[in-house]
């Protein structure tokens, strides 16, 4: 497999067409039942929404459409691929998504949330298998300052080679979190969990550093 510095990432997602049958097509409707059901759930009035390492907004924007909630969500997508960053713009102009935009930089710096946290739902997806258990849980851990009280965190996690979900889950615990769903389906390569912040809240760190994506060969050559 590749280093992650080698792949081309606006053509990685092509794995997340119908067509595909991979694991992470499989994983992305996952996450997408998921969302849905907690912007039916969040509180009246504004959804604030970021993604750390977004993508091309797949998760979100495959919920979007005739969502009864649409029209309150303002949601941050922060990714580094400037082709994504623009494909993300596209989508949202297409879809008449004006609150939904882009932003270019990197997601391991807190910083990036600084002008929206705390959220009310965080989008941890398709990064905490390409950054350090380290860096996980020192991410998980600046929960209080990224999401509001009573907010919800969707995570994802490729349970292979190893699997660092019960680590990942007592890192949300010891954040204040409570585990709302956790789905893992027997003999498929990803686990899913959703999180309900429970506070108490904390004021937001300027300068503080989340992560470093290294990617998954490398964590892989790691034992994590």
């Amino acid at each position: 497999m590749t280093d992650h510095i080698d792949l081309d990432w606006f053509e990685w997602h092509r794995r997340y067409e119908p067509q595909s049958g991979s694991h992470l097509r499989r994983r992305l409707q996952v996450v997408q039942d998921l969302l849905s059901r907690t912007l039916y759930e969040c509180r009246p009035g504004r959804i604030a929404v970021a993604s750390l390492c977004a993508g091309q907004g797949d998760d979100l924007f495959g919920v979007l459409g005739g969502h009864r909630r649409a029209d309150d969500v303002d949601a941050l997508l922060v990714e580094l691929d400037e082709r994504n960053t623009a494909e993300i713009d596209r989508r949202a102009a297409a879809a008449g998504c004006g609150t939904v935009r882009s932003l270019r930089a990197d997601a391991g710096d807190a910083d990036v949330l600084s002008s929206v946290a705390p959220v009310d739902v965080l989008l941890l997806c398709g990064m905490l298998g390409n950054i350090t258990m380290l860096d996980a849980e020192r991410t998980i851990a600046a929960i209080p300052m990224l999401v509001r009280p009573g907010g919800t965190i969707v995570w994802t996690r490729r349970n292979v080679p190893v699997d660092q979900t019960p680590r990942l889950r007592s890192a949300f615990d010891a954040a204040g979190c409570v585990s709302v769903d956790f789905v893992a389906p027997p003999g498929d390569k990803f686990t899913v969990g959703l999180e309900r912040f429970e506070g108490p809240g904390s004021a937001f760190e300027p300068g503080h550093r989340l992560f470093d994506f290294v990617g998954f060969p490398k964590l892989a050559a790691l034992g994590e």
